[in-house]
């Protein structure tokens, strides 16, 4: 198993029966360290090669525990490749271990969560928990017995089990939907809304998208679409996408509301289309500030009932001096719904600040 980290690159082997390990290729000048270890009745020869593995050459052989230090002297080429053969064996299992500690890393690349998994050093790359099995030839395969490097070379990691796969977990940007909106927001209650532009931008490659709502299937290069469709209740859109990896969505939803209404009259009480004539806002709660002008004028407030009673500041202090009416009040859009309605007691002249919670 050849495995990496931070500072090491290490090839390790555990032998029941005669053959060959991996190999480490070290740089001329760098010292590596080894290790015999087990309980075993064997022969284990550890090797060289300045030829890329087409002649082996013995260094020192062990047929018991022991460990040492070798420096790579210089041999006609930059690069020198060591590994541990079992010339002989009669029981046990016998771990083999050669370790090259001097790489010292020149760039990291980490995944999302921060954590290293593969660096540059001068020597080249190094992935992190990388193993690398042997064919039968004893040369690196793809699995299919047709030569390469695709399929046995794999990760003790479930997330990357290949090399191919951590390389494209590294350099992978999964797809996000940036903005998703409509044309429409808020509109009012018992009115219909018969068409909606939905509009959006995505970062990112993607193999395909879909809206909800009947809107379905649309091209890739889309990023805008009107759909005709007739609803009078709040509707939420979801818009998926997808690269084949992440799937993500994002929604914009319309929202219908009945209006808050404010203004001034001289009437003692008022119609509903005497309601609908003030000035009037969509909203969600009672809760508001309204600049309002009077001339020998009452100042009304409306909203829904639903919402609850209301107290008052005018001018930034608190006033208590309204007369409440709750009536039944059909909006310009049809919808008959129950609403407070505030009026001052008394006829006013001025500018005032309406305070409303």
């Amino acid at each position: 198993m050849i495995s990496g980290n931070a500072f090491a690159a290490t090839v390790s082997k555990n032998f029941t029966a005669t053959g060959a390990g991996g190999s480490l290729s070290v740089k001329v000048g760098d010292s590596f360290t080894y290790d015999v270890s087990g309980t075993f009745v064997g022969t284990v020869v550890l090797q060289r090669s300045v030829t890329g593995g087409a002649s082996w050459e013995t260094v020192t052989s062990k047929t018991s525990t022991a460990s040492g230090n070798v420096t790579v002297e210089s041999s006609g080429s930059s690069q020198v490749s060591y590994r541990f053969i079992c010339s002989s064996y009669t029981s046990g299992t016998i771990t083999t271990t050669i370790t090259d500690e001097i790489m010292a890393p020149v760039q990291e690349f980490k995944n999302l969560n921060g954590e290293t998994i593969a660096y540059t050093t001068e020597d080249g790359m190094v992935i992190k928990n990388l193993t690398v099995t042997e064919t039968a030839t004893g040369e690196f395969g793809t699995g299919t017995g047709s030569g390469g490097d695709a399929a046995d070379i794999t990760f003790d990691n479930a997330t990357y089990p290949t090399v191919e796969s951590a390389l494209n977990g590294l350099l992978y940007d999964a797809p996000t939907i940036t903005s998703f909106t409509n044309n429409k927001n808020s509109v009012e209650n018992g009115s219909t809304v018969t068409s909606t532009q939905l509009d959006w931008t995505i970062s990112g490659t993607i193999t395909s998208q879909s809206i909800n709502n009947s809107v379905g299937s649309l091209a890739t290069g889309l990023r805008t679409t009107t759909h005709s469709s007739s609803y009078s209740t709040n509707r939420t859109y979801t818009l998926t996408i997808s690269d084949g990896t992440t799937t993500t969505t994002k929604n914009t939803t319309i929202t219908f509301l009945n209006s808050n209404y404010y203004g001034v009259s001289a009437n003692t009480s008022l119609t509903s289309g005497q309601v609908n004539a003030l000035s009037n806002a969509l909203a969600s709660s009672k809760t508001q500030t309204r600049t309002i002008t009077a001339t020998d004028q009452y100042i009304y407030i409306a909203y829904p009932s639903a919402y609850g009673a209301a107290t008052f500041t005018v001018n930034g202090l608190l006033n208590n001096d309204w007369t409440l009416s709750t009536q039944s009040h059909t909006n310009a859009s049809g919808a008959t719904v129950s609403y407070n309605v505030y009026r001052t007691n008394n006829l006013l002249t001025g500018t005032y600040t309406i305070g409303v919670n």
